[in-house]
This record gives C-alpha cells, structure tokens and sequence, in this order.
C-alpha cells in the first residue's frame, strides 16, 4: 500500500495551503523566500511548557545552519513539487 503525505505552506496570517494548490508564482517565491532566509539563518525557540498558569518550566532557542534550516523550511518538498510542474529548467 502506498501512502501519500499532503504538504501544507502555512502563510503569515496562519493559513494552510496545500502545496499542489499553491499558484505556480507563488510556490517559485516561496522557494526562493526560503533559500534566502536559509542562508540568512534562521533561529528556532522551544518551550518545554508550564506547569500550570504561572509556572514557566524553560525553554531554549537555538539558531539553525542553511542545512537544518532548508529542512526545517520543507525545501526538498517544495523543490519537488516546483520540478513535478517543471517550473525549473
């Protein structure tokens, strides 16, 4: 049985967009947003959570190298789905 996976591009204002759904300029943008941002760095903060409403238990920020960034960012599934429309040459 093959199973397929539905990527989703998560926009500013919080909505998914499926990447099969994107416009064709809006996905190349996208791709070019994130390699740039990428090579920009990117910086990643984690919390651990609250123990209740008051307690803060931690948390920690870590700033991400071009590599864990284009993953982190998707850019293998994006880049994909830009070659799947040959949109590339």
């Amino acid at each position: 049985m093959i199973f397929s996976v539905k990527k989703y591009w998560t926009t500013e204002k919080g909505e998914e967009i499926e990447y099969t759904k994107l416009e064709d300029s809006h996905l190349l943008n996208i791709l070019r947003f994130v390699k740039r941002r990428a090579k920009e760095g990117i910086i990643e903060a984690v919390s651990f959570g609250y123990e209740n409403d008051n307690d803060f238990m931690g948390g920690d920020i870590f700033e991400l190298d071009e590599n864990e960034a284009l993953e982190k960012m998707d850019y293998k599934g994006l880049l994909k789905e830009v070659q799947r429309r040959k949109l590339l040459k």
